[in-house]
Formats: structure tokens, sequence, C-alpha cells
């Protein structure tokens, strides 16, 4: 069997008969296959629990969902209100 074939077998259990077997392999290629194919790499690209934030650096969220101050591009400090100097003088 082909790697998609052995793939698409691990989920039958062990007292699948050969004619499941067979009608699971027949699936590959088509477009539920395809479509499953796509659920999971979906599912297991939206899984955050493992990913690292790009902003603080901890995992469990993204940076689009990070609580942490947004971090500054280097070169362009904060700029405060005390700090700011007239553009005229």
């Amino acid at each position: 069997a082909n790697a998609d074939c052995k793939r698409i077998l691990l989920p039958l259990p062990r007292t699948a008969t050969i004619v499941q077997m067979i009608e699971a392999c027949n699936r590959v290629g088509s477009v539920e296959h395809h479509t499953m194919a796509l659920a999971e790499a979906f599912s297991a690209a939206l899984n955050v629990k493992n990913k690292k934030c790009y902003n603080c650096g901890q995992t469990g969220h993204l940076k689009t969902q990070c609580q942490a101050k947004k971090n500054r591009k280097q070169g362009h400090p904060p700029a405060n209100d005390s700090e700011k100097i007239c553009e005229r003088c």
C-alpha cells in the first residue's frame, strides 16, 4: 500500500474487514480524501497550544491575541509627553 493508503488505514479498528480496508483505500485521491486532508492540515495549523507568540515569547497564544504591551520596532523608542520637543525650536 502507498503512504496515503497506509495513513487512511491507521484510524480503522483492528477488527476491520478486508472489504472495509479496500473501501478506505479506494477513497484515496477522491475529493473526499483531499477535503479530509485539508481539514486535518487546517486543524493542525490553528492549534496554538504549542505555538510561540512573536510579541512576548510565551506559548499558548499568537501575536494578534497577545495581552502584553506591543513591542516597538528597534530605533523607535516610545515618546513620552515630557520628552517631546517643539519641532520649531
